[in-house]
């Protein structure tokens, strides 16, 4: 191996630890500002929780197939345009199959919880598809933000991942100052965070783009 692929694989390691370091310690801070809450907070916090699994399950269904197959084509593809159609045609395909599941889970919550919890978690059941609408955006986020990973802007990377769940905790906080915690406000919390993931990656996508064309005119 080269010094370069060498210092590019250790860079991209460190931003993935960096990254999961992020996510890891916001969802603890998460909940134990729920369990904070209220005096049924550890509860409210366990219901949470089966929520998040939920989230998480739904994003390996989806986003690990399509990062195992598109990013070796993404990576090798030299063409902007090509790239954006593809992204385009990912995100398109993870929408519809969205559209699906939300269908799926509000017409079938109850027995999706029963499924895989107990009857204790039966009022997280009105709050799948929402989650799962959540975490659509966040695995839309990540095909756009694998331009990010090719084009090795590593920084920014961090930097995005740090912005939206910042805002994840500070809504949350804003919620419980004014006394109007539920699990309802939770979700949308985490709606905040994966549509700022979303936006900000792909803004970040066209921007650079039209800097790379200015540079390549100038």
């Amino acid at each position: 191996w080269s010094s370069d692929v060498c210092s590019s694989d250790l860079k991209f390691g460190i931003t993935s630890l960096v990254t999961g370091l992020i996510v890891t310690l916001s969802i603890l801070i998460f909940r134990n500002m729920i369990i904070s809450s209220s005096a049924e907070g550890l509860q409210y916090a366990g219901l949470w929780e089966s929520l998040f699994r939920l989230s998480t399950f739904y994003n390996l269904i989806i986003f690990s197939p399509i990062s195992i197959y598109f990013l070796p084509k993404f990576s090798s593809e030299n063409s902007f345009i090509r790239r954006k159609n593809k992204i385009l045609k990912i995100s398109k395909m993870v929408i519809a199959f969205t559209l699906l599941a939300c269908s799926f889970s509000i017409l079938f919550g109850d027995q999706i919880i029963l499924f895989l919890f107990s009857n204790d978690f039966l009022q997280i059941s009105s709050l799948i598809w929402l989650i799962i609408l959540a975490e659509t955006l966040r695995i839309i986020g990540s095909t756009f933000h694998l331009e990010n990973i090719v084009k090795e802007r590593f920084k920014l990377i961090v930097l995005i991942e740090a912005t939206s769940y910042f805002l994840f905790l500070l809504s949350l906080y804003l919620f419980i100052l004014n006394d109007s915690f539920s699990l309802l406000y939770a979700s949308i919390c985490y709606l905040l965070c994966t549509s700022t993931f979303m936006l900000l990656n792909i803004v970040t996508f066209y921007l650079f783009s039209a800097w790379s064309k200015k540079n390549i005119n100038a």
